[in-house]
This record gives structure tokens, C-alpha cells and sequence, in this order.
């Protein structure tokens, strides 16, 4: 009896030793949303090799919290959770917590993010996922209040200390059904591919659509820029009138009410509500730049050149914000300013704008832009342009033209006084978020000669070229001291592949498309296989299967960018071998994509050119 119970002080005692071994190590670290938890009180560790050993030695499961720099939600739950004493006793006891930067990790972030989104139907970021040693997501939530979050936890680990086998086996088998491919894989080209895409594609998606409001949905609202890119397509090819309509409808609501920042440019992430008017205020590279390039390309398919004013707002915005002086884009401006506001940074009130503009000014901006009523939140106005500036300067008894010059001149006071508010920045450079800025510059610069967004172009394209191509491989991201962070993906392949073809499209110099190749063939060598792609070349996760076709999300598909990318190059230099892997890519997932047209509407795009 006594040598049973000293045996189970010094387990205990082991547990305990192992365990204070573990501190919070995410000071100073090179990404800016880790290093902001790195006060936290719980012991975060970052996701690698070590992390997991802990968790199989101890066995106990892995708590991996993902979230992002300018991410509402995330600042939430970090202040309620996270720097909550009695919270941070129980994950740091009974689990190994992990935090993980989505942006540095973007394939471990898919992968959960579809775990999540199958298991609960709904997913999102904070995205925190329960994993058991051996690798298998076995819970997943986004935010929760404290107190839900509190009682989770207690009773996750009831549960695993009761019965851990059951528990690690249950997800095991779930997981396993998870992975069962999707679709079946054909070796040629249907015949008719072209047509039978763009028709499904379009009737998918006008059934989506909203015809009040424009873009797709009743509740929050997305840009959705894959969605609408292929419908110009379908659009350039039919002048269907239906599919005119709604994208003018999605594009000018967009581009005028709360998605947009009328006063300095850019776009938010998305809006909370389906009228496209209260945002959440975080704005992305990605999206940014893919919106640019999408309204540069409605500029010319639907001949509206307000979407070209648009497109280069757009791009202005992103040369004044997220412009790095050592080369390259930021990733992303908080949605919370310094004074720990939501959407503080681009909020007014009423007195402020009335001292700061003159009463015609203030005239013009109270009516046209919606500074009445009820605030867009409790913390201010929003501009957005709710009226027809026609309907506006009619009531105001002055031309269009003298509607005009009073904004403008309010725009003008209005963006140097925000100037002087403060507003973090993620100032990570990403390669696949640098490829896509890439291709929006290069557009712009082969649309408009406009030798800003040539020079523009250039640098992004010398940092990708010097700083993140090493060696014949991507790298992600690299830290204040040029080590490299992160994990390069299929994503980053794609998209600066994109990048570089589309650079070399406006150059014409056999040079430039030589490197885009080289950057095409080692994503294919690294990211394709007969059974389909794959997001990452290694992962810690269980569930590493391959996909016949990646879906569309926020951003275009990395499978489908690829593609689109090789047909490109193709172009102007042949690969046997590589154009033999594309038709085997395309042909694999005519199923899935005839099937569900709406969420691989990027794979439909490289169908047309069939």
C-alpha cells in the first residue's frame, strides 16, 4: 500500500515537474498576433514537433487557438479567456494550449477550418479545435463567452480523464470518414466542358444570389471574389442581361456602402449585416487585391469606368497602407485602433465633423453620406453612400458637379485628420498574399500605363523574387532578422506563380516567364499527385489526405490559380509534361465541379477554356 501510494506521489510529482516545465513562449515572436499573447497567462506554445510530444508524453489533449492580427472576435476572446486567471489554470493543467498565426500556418488553418465547418456546420475566427495526442481533431468551436468557455473545458477533461482510449478512438473514426475523397477522378475531358460549366455555374449562382442587395446570402455578406470573377466570364461570353445586372448590383453596392472605405480606400473583410452596411473593420491584403484586380476587369467586361475610379482607390489605398519600405505588402490593419475600438480608426461624430468641415461641407456629407440618425455603432458615424448622388443634389438645390467638389473637399479634411489616429498593423509579408498584390499591380499597370502601379508591380515582384525565392523554393514569410517563419504552402506556390506570370505578361521577356515556370513546376513537384493535391508537403495533423479539386473560399482555390497559371505560361513556352498535368487536374474534378459549380467557380473559370 505505501509503495502504491508513493508511486503515485512521484507520477503526480513527474506531472507536475513535466508541466512546469511548459511557460507562455510567445514574447517578442516575430508575428504580431502571437507576440500579442505572449502576456497571456496561459502557456502557450506554438505548433511543432515538441508541442505534440508534450501532449502524447502526457497524454493529454492539444488546445490549438487560431486566429489573426486585425481579427474582432480574437481580441475578445483573448480579454475575456485567455488573461483570465482561473481559464488559464485549467488549459494550462489539463491541456497543451497551442496558438497558432492562420496566416502563417494557412494549411493547418484549412484543415480545421474544414473539420469545423463539417462537424458544426458554421466556422470562423477565434477557431479553437481539441486535439488528441495522436493527432486527430476531436472538438472544434469559434468564440464562446468566458463562463461557456470555462465549463468546456472542465467537461472536455472529465470526459478524457474518464476514458481517453474511447474518446482518442472516436475521433480517429470520425476523422477517417472525413477523408473519404469526394467525387470521382476521370483521366479526359468531356466533351462540351466549356458549355456544361458555364451554364451550371451561372444557374448555380443566380440561385445564390441576393436581388435586393447583391452578393450571395441573408445574413453577413463576402465579398465572394471567386464567385464574381467567373461570372464575368459568363458574362464576357454571353452578355446575358440577368448576370449583367447582378453584378453591377453587387459592385456598386460594395463599392459604396459599408464593404468600402469611402474617406481613404480599401475594403473590409465583410459586413454583419446583408445590406452591405455595418462592417467588421478589419482590412486584408488579399482582399484588397483581389478586389482591385476583380473591378479593374468589370471596368472593361461590363464598360463602367466608376468601377475603374474603384479599382484605384483601391490600389491607391494599398500603396499608402500597406506599403512596406523594405519591400513588399503588409498583411493586414487591426480591426480594433489603439484606443481598443472596433472600427474606431474610421468612425466620426456629428461635433467633430461639424467643427472640422465648412457648413456647405457639412451640408453635402450629412446628406449624402448618412451622418444622421441613428450611429452606424455606438462609438460613430460610417460614411457610406446610401443615395444617388443625383437624388442628393436635388434636395441640396446644387448641381452634381457641386455635390461632388463639396465631398471631395470633405473626403480630403476628413482622411488628413484621420491620419492622425493611430491604427495597428500586421506587418508580416506573405508570399501568397504578395503574389496576389502582384497580379492586381500588374493589371492595373497593363490596363491603365499608369507608371505608379508599374513601379508598384516591380517592387513587389524584386522582394518576392530576392527575399522570398530561395533556393528553388517559397518561402512564406521571413522575420525582422531574415530568418524564415512559417510554412509555405500550395497557396503561396499558386498565387506567386500567378504573380509572376502576370508580371511577365506585361514585361513580354522570355526571362520573366522562364521564372514564372520554375515556380509552376516546383508547386506541381511539391503539391500534386495522381490521388490529387495536397495544401502542405508535411503536417503534424493525422488527417493529411489529398483533395481531387481544392474549393474556393475567401480566396480563389490555390489548385485552380495553379492551373489558371500553367495555361497561362503555357502560352508562351511548351511543357509536354506540364501541360499533360493539367488536363489530368482539370479532367479529376469535372465531377465535383458540374456538381457544386458555386464553390469551385475558380476550377469553372479554367473550364471556359476548354
Amino acid at each position: 500500500m505505501y509503495r502504491r501510494l508513493m508511486l503515485g506521489i512521484s507520477l503526480l510529482l513527474m506531472v507536475s515537474i513535466a508541466h512546469a516545465d511548459l511557460k507562455n513562449t510567445l514574447a517578442n515572436n516575430a508575428s504580431p498576433y502571437l507576440a500579442m499573447h505572449g502576456g497571456d497567462p496561459v502557456h502557450w506554445q506554438e505548433w511543432n514537433e515538441q508541442a505534440v510530444a508534450a501532449a502524447r508524453k502526457e497524454n493529454k489533449l492539444l488546445f490549438v487557438s487560431i486566429g489573426y492580427f486585425a481579427c474582432h472576435w480574437c481580441h475578445v476572446m483573448q480579454r475575456e479567456s485567455y488573461q483570465d486567471a482561473a481559464i488559464a489554470t485549467k488549459l494550462n493543467r489539463d491541456f497543451i494550449p497551442i496558438k497558432v498565426d492562420r496566416e502563417l500556418n494557412p494549411a493547418l488553418d484549412s484543415r480545421l477550418i474544414e473539420f469545423v465547418e463539417r462537424t458544426r456546420g458554421y466556422s470562423g475566427w477565434p477557431l479553437n479545435v481539441f486535439i488528441t495526442p495522436q493527432g486527430h481533431p476531436l472538438l472544434g468551436i469559434v468564440y464562446l463567452p468566458a463562463k461557456d468557455f470555462d465549463a468546456l473545458l472542465t467537461e472536455l477533461n472529465t470526459l478524457w480523464q474518464q476514458n481517453p482510449q474511447q474518446l482518442a478512438d472516436d475521433a480517429r473514426l470520425a476523422n477517417e470518414e472525413l477523408q473519404v475523397p469526394r467525387g470521382r477522378q476521370e483521366t479526359t475531358l468531356q466533351k462540351g466542358l466549356a458549355e456544361k460549366a458555364r451554364k451550371a455555374l451561372r444557374n448555380e449562382t443566380l440561385s445564390r444570389a441576393d436581388s435586393f442587395a447583391g452578393g450571395f446570402g441573408n445574413q453577413s455578406k463576402f465579398p465572394s471574389v471567386p464567385q464574381l470573377e467567373a461570372m464575368l466570364d459568363v458574362y464576357a461570353d454571353e452578355q446575358d442581361s440577368q448576370v449583367g445586372d447582378f453584378l453591377r448590383l453587387t459592385l456598386d453596392n460594395m463599392s459604396r456602402l459599408g464593404l468600402n472605405d469611402l474617406i481613404g480606400g480599401g475594403f473590409f473583410r465583410y459586413t454583419v449585416d446583408p445590406q452591405w452596411r455595418v462592417p467588421h473593420f478589419e482590412k486584408m491584403l488579399y482582399d484588397n487585391a483581389l478586389l482591385a484586380r476583380l473591378y479593374l476587369r468589370a471596368s472593361k467586361v461590363l464598360n463602367e469606368t466608376r468601377y475603374l475610379k474603384t479599382a484605384r482607390e483601391t490600389l491607391d489605398f494599398m500603396l499608402t497602407s500597406l506599403r512596406s519600405p523594405q519591400g513588399g505588402m503588409y498583411a493586414s490593419l487591426s480591426a480594433i485602433d489603439d484606443k481598443q475600438v472596433e472600427g474606431g480608426f474610421y468612425l466620426w461624430q456629428v461635433e467633430t465633423l461639424q467643427q472640422l468641415l465648412t457648413a456647405k461641407e457639412w451640408l453635402a456629407v450629412e446628406k449624402a453620406w448618412q451622418i444622421s440618425g441613428g450611429p452606424t455603432t455606438e462609438d460613430g458615424y460610417l460614411p457610406i453612400a446610401l443615395r444617388e448622388p443625383a437624388e442628393v443634389a436635388a434636395e441640396l438645390g446644387i448641381s452634381e458637379a457641386g455635390l461632388e467638389k463639396s465631398l471631395q473637399s470633405a473626403r480630403k479634411k476628413m482622411f488628413q485628420q484621420r491620419s492622425q489616429r493611430n491604427l495597428p498593423v500586421d506587418n508580416k509579408r506573405l508570399a501568397g498574399w504578395n503574389g496576389m498584390a502582384l497580379s492586381a499591380f500588374a493589371q492595373a499597370a497593363q490596363q491603365t500605363g499608369d507608371k505608379t502601379y508599374q513601379s508598384a508591380a516591380r517592387e513587389i515582384r524584386d522582394y518576392i523574387v530576392n527575399t522570398l525565392w530561395e533556393h528553388e523554393q517559397v518561402i512564406r514569410a521571413r522575420d525582422g532578422r531574415g530568418q524564415p517563419i512559417g510554412q509555405a504552402t500550395l497557396e503561396d506556390y499558386a498565387y506567386v506563380a500567378q504573380g509572376l506570370v502576370d508580371w511577365a505578361r506585361y514585361t513580354d521577356k522570355a526571362g520573366d516567364f522562364s521564372l514564372a515556370m520554375q515556380v509552376i513546376e516546383q508547386a506541381w513537384s511539391r503539391f500534386y499527385t495522381r490521388q490529387g493535391w495536397r495544401l502542405t508537403e508535411s503536417s503534424l495533423l493525422a488527417m493529411t489526405s489529398t483533395e481531387v479539386m481544392l474549393a474556393d473560399g475567401p480566396i480563389p482555390s490555390a489548385s485552380a490559380v495553379l492551373v489558371q497559371a500553367s495555361l497561362d505560361v503555357l502560352q508562351h513556352t511548351d511543357n509536354a509534361d506540364l501541360r499533360k498535368r493539367v488536363m489530368l487536374a482539370v479532367a479529376a474534378g469535372q465531377e465535383m465541379l458540374l456538381a457544386e459549380p458555386y464553390w469551385f467557380a475558380s476550377h469553372a473559370r479554367e473550364a471556359f477554356r476548354f
